[in-house]
């Protein structure tokens, strides 16, 4: 899965949490599905630009993402 990273890098943001929730999202342009987003516990999720047409606020989060799909991220180097 890709994955299109939904975390604000604010300085507030990074130290109030660094638990993450993961979403499974599909382009609403390009139609490019199984992308993984991520965001920060707390926030809510919202339209991310996608990373296979480049079009902004596109992705869509469409359910919560099964465990075998977070563990494909964790396996990334």
């Amino acid at each position: 899965m890709i994955t299109v990273d939904g975390r604000c890098p604010c300085e507030e943001c990074t130290r109030r949490t660094k638990r993450t929730y993961h979403m499974a999202g599909v382009c609403l342009n390009c139609g490019a599905a199984d992308l993984l987003m991520v965001f920060r516990v707390g926030d809510n999720t919202r339209r991310l630009n996608c990373p296979v047409c480049g079009n902004r606020h596109t992705v869509s989060a469409q359910r919560l993402a099964t465990t075998s799909e977070v563990s494909t991220l964790e396996a990334q180097p």
